[in-house]
């Protein structure tokens, strides 16, 4: 469910709620405090904090690999 939702862009993401009229633009930023807009790929990929997190659990997992550099990449 959860691959799905992301692949769709239907995670309630920063960005995602913006656009649904949730959130109000300024309340955007990733919650990790990067100033950067939080989109699920910013969140599984580019975040220093979150990426970091992922990466430990792929190595939990025992999936030794780079992580691509867009989600639908990962996945294939």
């Amino acid at each position: 469910m959860l691959v799905w939702r992301l692949l769709l862009s239907r995670l309630p993401t920063k960005d995602n709620m913006v656009q649904w009229g949730v959130l109000i633009p300024t309340d955007g930023m990733c919650v990790a405090g990067c100033n950067v807009i939080e989109s699920a790929t910013h969140l599984l990929l580019h975040c220093n904090f979150f990426s970091a997190l992922w990466s430990h659990v792929r190595i939990w997992l025992g999936i030794y690999s780079v992580p691509p550099g867009e989600l639908r990449q990962h996945f294939t």
